[in-house]
């Protein structure tokens, strides 16, 4: 004759079979959240870089000369000074100097204040100016590291020629 309910073996056996199940989905849940992070990290990175270099590149063809002796090339951290103007359609030129502060790309007319290019989500670990000059037009280089992460982009000095 058989009695109703459980021996106190099989209960022991259904816990650390439950046991065992929610570890795993623990696991399972804890893995794509991580992953969710790092995903958004990657983005918010890879974001920062496209403005910061579209910026850049916009401002290097826009200038009409690179000023070599206040610039540092080569090196980290890079400083690159631009002969433009002031904004798109005006005659008034400007020394627009693009620097690293704080991990962070910065841009400065003259002597006027600095403004931030990137925010502090996404710090920067390098920034390298390459300058090459030629007979109608010079060739700028940005090589940007953010954390891990290099990118680069080249342009042309369009007011030049």
């Amino acid at each position: 004759m058989r009695k109703q309910g459980f021996t106190l073996l099989e209960i022991l056996i259904y816990i650390g079979l439950l046991a065992l199940l929610s570890a795993g989905v623990i696991q399972v849940v804890l893995t794509l959240a991580s992953g969710a992070k790092e995903l958004r990290s990657d983005r918010l990175t890879a974001q920062a870089a496209e403005l910061a270099l579209e910026t850049l590149v916009r401002e290097i063809r826009q200038g009409s000369e690179v000023l070599v002796a206040a610039s540092v090339f080569g090196s980290n951290p890079g400083t690159l000074v631009l002969r433009t103007v002031q904004s798109p359609g005006s005659q008034v030129q400007v020394s627009r100097t693009f620097f690293l502060a704080s991990s962070r790309l910065q841009k400065q007319d003259d002597s006027g204040p600095a403004e931030f290019l990137t925010g502090p989500e996404a710090p920067i670990s390098s920034l390298i100016f390459w300058h090459l000059p030629g007979a109608n037009s010079d060739l700028v280089t940005v090589e940007i590291t953010f954390q891990d992460k290099t990118f680069y982009a080249s342009a042309v000095l369009r007011a030049k020629y």
